[in-house]
């Protein structure tokens, strides 16, 4: 069983609502779910660590880069249908039009806390959200500061952040819709073929016991579902929901218990359906962020930080490297 060790990273830069869930993930049933948000810990130690030499780089189609440390913008006019973000640990696409991702990339540059051994793995085929017929229009808001980088783009009635830090493992990415009518905004992430979500077993088999997290705080361990991949034996990460329920897509599976019994588990192997209110987010954790028993975050709901500073705090309970046939979601869609 992997048990990541600690790491001091930074919290994503945040520059748009997020709102943070008052629940652990809980992942039985066929109901709608949410999980705790993920997220990074102090910046003193990130450059010497996970997010050592990161940063990014906007590539645009006619192949003009961006490197400004400053703010900027972009005009709509230069946009074209899509453009680059490109790190020194991590890369995607940004559809102009949508602010949807496509193609979220570990790079496999030589990082300590590499997850994928030097490997360029795509992670997510893509992360689309649906607007309803509604579309980006302004220029693109860009704000590159060291690792990080946001991205904000408005049009009738709709507004889309993008942000990202560029590091190895930690709370990495995250897009959050704002939307005039308040109405929420369907999400689908789709995996790349080489990885999968699945039921966390060493989750299962400890959830009920509890951990002193603080003097105040006792924390339940609770079913998680992850992501990993056979190609990439301390690859692990999970979707990063705040504000947002999981959407029950008919994908069932018969997860075992430790007791012999079988939890009703309905999540695709390949994908997952998200349902994001006006100002929540969809974010990625990668590492041991994501296999960390943590205290939900009270809720918040405007210029929030993704995460509290927990430095390395929480239960690192782990996860088994292969995972087992039985604890993987199937059909892939």
């Amino acid at each position: 069983m992997y048990r990541l060790r600690t790491v001091l990273l930074s919290s994503i830069l945040v520059t748009a609502a997020c709102v943070a869930p008052a629940d652990p993930e809980a992942s039985s049933g066929t109901t709608a779910q949410a999980s705790n948000g993920g997220g990074g810990n102090d910046s003193a130690g990130s450059k010497s660590g996970a997010c050592a030499g990161g940063g990014y780089v906007i590539v645009l189609q006619d192949g003009r880069s961006i490197t400004t440390g400053a703010a900027t913008t972009i005009p709509a006019a230069e946009l074209g249908t899509s453009f680059l973000m490109k790190g020194t640990h991590i890369e995607f696409e940004v559809d102009t039009a949508s602010f949807g991702v496509r193609n979220w990339t570990l790079t496999g540059a030589a990082n300590p806390e590499s997850l994928t051994n030097g490997q360029r793995m795509v992670i997510f085929t893509s992360k689309l959200p649906d607007h309803r017929g509604l579309q980006l229009t302004s220029d693109v808001s860009v704000d590159l500061d060291e690792g990080d980088v946001v991205v904000s783009r408005s049009g009738p009635g709709l507004r889309m952040t993008v942000s990202a830090k560029d590091c190895a493992q930690g709370g990495v990415f995250q897009m959050e819709p704002e939307r005039d009518d308040a109405t929420s905004t369907a999400f689908s992430h789709v995996l790349a073929p080489d990885v999968f979500f699945y039921d966390n077993p060493s989750f299962r088999a400890r959830q009920g016991e509890t951990f002193q997290y603080d003097a105040t705080t006792v924390l339940t361990v609770t079913p998680r579902i992850n992501f990993s991949s056979d190609l990439a034996a301390a690859l692990v990460g999970r979707d990063s929901p705040q504000e947002a329920s999981r959407v029950a897509t008919g994908c069932a599976n018969q997860i075992p218990n430790p007791n012999g019994t079988l939890a009703a588990v309905d999540h695709c192997g390949g994908h997952s359906d998200w349902s994001v209110k006006s100002g929540g987010r969809m974010g990625q954790v990668l590492g041991e962020d994501s296999i960390a028993l943590e205290p939900p975050q009270p809720i918040c709901t405007h210029q929030c930080q993704s995460r509290s500073q927990v430095k390395g705090r929480g239960l690192n309970i782990g996860f088994p490297s292969p995972v087992p046939a039985a604890s993987r979601f199937s059909p892939r869609s």
